[in-house]
């Protein structure tokens, strides 16, 4: 009972003893493996064992095993194997074959478990999966090609590129590539770009055709890729395809000018960023500066609603325009009247032709070629100039060239209250059309709200400085001085002589006084019919854009896409709107700007063409009507209507002309009516219906020679003019008839009509003859000095009489030379009695006898008429005549008839008295 109850006591310190030794114990015996950091293992794709690095190994043993630790252990495809238990070492083993291509790496977590079932820290083992050489490299492409100018050794023509699905280094990088086409002057190197090895022709061969190997770094090669290299000729950056010329028939509408057209870039030598084409229709004839065949000048302003209060400075030379006759005049062009000036001529214009006060609204317009001269900067070449007259140079208003600017100036006159003020007086434009040596039209219009320039037809717009505006005081007060207006120089008044003269060419100069020319007129006058036209807008590609000048003889097309600019250039096209144009070539440039990706310009060079404008059937203008008038004395003396049924009649081509029936759409832009002999100005005259001429805006000028009558209308309209148009006569007595002349044209006198005359007779009345007055005897029948008197003659009008005369044979031809003896006996005493007897009757009938010639008539007698009068009369019958003119100069008719009264109700008989035409 003592030992239980000494035990009893002893057991909670043995216990607690024990327990401490067991602790003691059970840290002593915990297995460590033995690393530092983690483990590190190869294996190859084949699986087996990993080789990993440290071994593995485990302390405080034994170790009964390892474990894999891994949450996701049941997808790791390793396990772990012990192999001592003393030393505690184990092995990791791969469960099956890896594909180092799917998965290169894996983290396996491994424990120690010693055998007492205690379980170590947990460490990674990284196992890197070992590649093997199983895949042979692959090319990117199924084939390459490229391309490589001659002549050159380029850096690089292509490259090829192939990959190898092993994923290691060893066995995935491609180590090499390899040409195995033999003699070939080509190279590869490791990175798969070919270059040439020697200068390539292209007539030699145009392509290559080469065979490539890759090679991985584990020595595997990969299947031969074929590489095509074309070889370029030498690249030139040209339009290419371009019609050298084009075939255009009036009528047919826009034809297409370069329908193949391309342009060939070299985007080795310069990579595109911005292409700029340009087509120009190049003409250099004035007028609406593309037209060959146009209208005047006169006649363009008249059909574009050009205020008629416009002033012609320079007009066509004639009698009436002294001014411009001594200028030298630019011959063949059809547009009117240009005139050259050489630096050293000028004109004064008179002061009754254009008021020199031009209001504070005014137009100044002109066509201008011009050139630079010289390099003076401050010589003038004045165009428009009115200055002091004597005694001062001041220049008042001046249009005037000064180092390539056109320069307007305009000084104020002087005001009191205006003094002291400082406002703009001069307008320089800094513009390259004004010395491009082309034609161009310009006008200046001046009002309250300040200047404008339209130039061509389009408004300037205002840049920086440009127009540089001057300002100044206004001129000085000077009564006693006058102004001079003068074109192509300036005059000056203390020199009496003209200066600034100007070398170039003018036409159309016109002033517009009290009044601005509206803008719609100024661009039609630069209209074409023949221009360029556009493509249709929905060609356009983004980033493109096309633009045309105002007289459409230029295209402007400009963008980034090449391709697209190609299209464009392909569907310009030529129009020519006349109906009948002049034929001929019209000469056609393409030029190109590009600009390359480092900013450099390059010009691509030009390509010329050529639009050959074929003729057409010329139209036929023909004038008819009523060519011959009888008018009576008191009709002349009040106006005949000279023209009063003409007709015009145009014909296309070789179609009978038809008289124009209600309004006809052709237009002629002239009729002259000429008179020869001149008009005597004394008691003749030729009048136009005035108001309806100004209503027509058609131009007129009469002389003693005739009238002309110009501008551009509607043939009905010439037909109604020309009908107005009449012939007064004051002394109708003195004229047979009157012979006038009308020919019509169009297109500026290209074509012309034929040559109508119409003929006014004037209609005479009848000489009266008293009872007891004699016939009047022929004035020209000569008395000879040896005659004897005769019987006067008789001439019967009975048609009995003649007709039985007429049927009588040889049997009557000895009465018949005696009754011509008888009569010659007569006649020679009957001329005196006449010649007294015409005195008379002139004096009478003074107005009447003064129609007359003295021509002399001769009268032929039917002598078998005679022979019938002497059996059957037996005496001497008296002669009456009266005579009517018909509407021949060279012809008249006398009408005779007995004295009886009851032949007189018979018809009588017309015998014809011939004019002498020697007289």
């Amino acid at each position: 009972m003592k030992c239980q109850g000494t035990v009893g006591r002893l057991n909670p310190i043995l216990l607690v003893t024990i327990l401490w030794l067991s602790l003691v114990l059970a840290k002593n015996t915990v297995p460590v493996l033995v690393v530092s950091g983690i483990y590190h293992g190869i294996v190859g794709e084949n699986g087996g064992i990993v080789d990993v690095t440290p071994e593995i190994r485990a302390e405080n043993g034994p170790i009964c095993g390892y474990r894999i630790v891994n949450t996701h252990k049941g997808k790791i495809p390793f396990e772990v194997f012990m192999l001592d238990q003393e030393v505690g070492t184990a092995q990791l083993n791969a469960r099956h074959p890896l594909n180092c291509e799917e998965k290169k790496n894996y983290v396996v977590t491994i424990a120690a478990v010693s055998c007492a079932g205690i379980v170590s820290e947990s460490v990674e083992v990284h196992v890197t999966v070992k590649d093997v050489n199983e895949y042979i490299p692959e090319w990117s492409e199924e084939e390459y090609s490229g391309q490589v100018e001659e002549g050159e050794l380029a850096e690089a023509i292509l490259r090829v590129s192939a990959t190898d699905r092993d994923c290691s280094p060893t066995f995935g990088d491609i180590c090499q590539y390899t040409i195995s086409s033999p003699d070939q002057p080509f190279q590869v190197d490791q990175h798969g770009v070919i270059t040439n090895t020697a200068p390539l022709s292209a007539q030699e061969s145009r392509s290559h055709v080469l065979s490539v190997i890759a090679t991985d770094c584990g020595g595997k090669e990969s299947s031969p890729v074929l590489v095509t290299i074309t070889v370029l000729p030498k690249c030139q950056t040209s339009w290419a395809d371009v019609s050298t010329s084009m075939t255009y028939i009036p009528g047919t509408g826009p034809q297409p000018i370069f329908p193949a057209a391309h342009l060939t870039l070299c985007p080795a030598v310069c990579p595109t960023a911005h292409l700029e084409t340009t087509l120009t229709l190049h003409t250099d004839h004035v007028g609406v500066g593309c037209d060959r065949d146009t209208y005047s000048l006169a006649s363009q302003r008249k059909m574009c609603g050009a205020s008629s209060q416009a002033v012609e400075l320079l007009p066509a030379q004639s009698e009436e325009t002294p001014w411009v006759n001594n200028l030298n005049t630019d011959l063949g062009r059809e547009a009117g009247p240009v005139y050259q000036f050489d630096g050293s001529n000028g004109v004064i214009i008179p002061e009754s032709v254009l008021a020199h006060n031009l209001g504070s609204e005014f137009t100044i317009s002109t066509w201008m070629k011009h050139e630079r001269q010289t390099n003076d900067k401050h010589l003038k070449e004045q165009l428009v100039c009115l200055a002091d007259d004597h005694r001062k140079n001041r220049h008042h208003t001046s249009l005037f060239v000064r180092n390539c600017k056109l320069v307007l100036l305009l000084r104020r006159d002087y005001k009191e209250d205006e003094r002291n003020v400082f406002k703009p007086a001069e307008w320089r434009w800094s513009i390259p059309q004004v010395c491009d040596n082309r034609w161009h039209h310009y006008a200046v219009s001046v009002s309250s709200q300040g200047v404008e320039l339209t130039l061509d037809g389009e408004l300037w717009q205002p840049e920086n400085n440009n127009p540089e505006v001057i300002d100044d005081w206004p001129l000085h007060p000077a009564a006693d001085l006058k102004t001079t207006l003068a074109v192509g120089a300036c005059w000056h008044g203390s020199d009496l002589k003209m200066k600034h003269s100007l070398r170039g060419y003018l036409a159309g100069l016109s002033i517009l006084p009290g009044k601005r020319e509206h803008s719609e007129v100024l661009k039609c006058l630069v209209q074409c019919s023949e221009s360029l036209q556009l493509p249709a807008t929905n060609l356009l590609e983004p980033g493109m854009e096309m633009v045309t000048n105002s007289h459409g003889s230029q295209v402007t097309i400009d963008g980034e896409d090449a391709e697209n600019m190609n299209q464009l250039v392909r569907q310009v096209a030529y129009l020519n709107t006349r109906e009948f144009p002049a034929p001929g070539r019209r000469r056609l440039e393409l030029s190109t700007a590009i600009t390359c990706i480092d900013g450099t310009k390059r010009i691509v060079p030009s390509a010329i063409s050529g639009i050959l404008v074929l003729s057409v059937p010329q139209p036929t203008i023909t004038i008819s009507g009523t060519e011959n008038i009888s008018r009576v004395y008191d009709a002349f003396k009040r106006g005949v209507r000279i023209f009063s049924d003409m007709r015009i009649s145009v014909s296309k081509g070789t179609e009978e002309a038809e008289p124009v029936a209600g309004v006809n759409m052709d237009k002629v832009d002239k009729c002259t009516i000429s008179v020869f002999p001149p008009l005597n100005p004394d008691h003749e005259e030729i009048k136009l219906p005035v108001l309806m001429l100004k209503s027509l805006k058609l131009g007129n000028s009469i002389t003693g020679n005739g009238v002309e009558i110009s501008g551009a209308d509607m043939i009905y309209n010439y037909e109604q003019v020309i009908r107005q148009v009449t012939y007064t006569n004051k002394k109708p007595a003195y004229y047979l008839n009157r012979q006038f002349k009308i020919v019509c044209s169009e297109l500026n006198q290209r074509f012309t009509s034929n040559e109508y005359v119409q003929t006014l007779t004037v209609i005479h009345p009848p000489v009266s003859v008293s009872e007891n007055m004699l016939p009047i005897q022929p004035a020209h029948h000569q008395l000879s000095q040896h005659g004897a008197e005769m019987p006067s003659a008789h001439i019967s009008s009975d048609h009995q009489y003649l007709s039985m005369g007429q049927t009588q044979g040889h049997a009557v031809v000895v009465v018949v030379v005696v009754c011509v003896g008888l009569l010659f006996s007569v006649l020679a005493v009957g001329v005196v009695r006449l010649r007294a007897a015409h005195k008379r009757a002139l004096r009478e009938e003074a107005e009447v006898e003064m129609a007359w010639d003295d021509a002399a008539l001769n009268i032929t007698v039917n002598p078998l008429e005679e022979t019938t009068e002497c059996r059957a009369m037996g005496g001497e019958k008296s002669i009456e005549s009266d005579m009517d003119q018909d509407s021949s100069d060279d012809e008249m008719y006398v009408e005779e008839t007995s004295d009886d009264d009851d032949e007189e109700d018979e018809a009588p008989t017309r015998h014809r008295l011939e004019w002498d035409d020697g007289l």
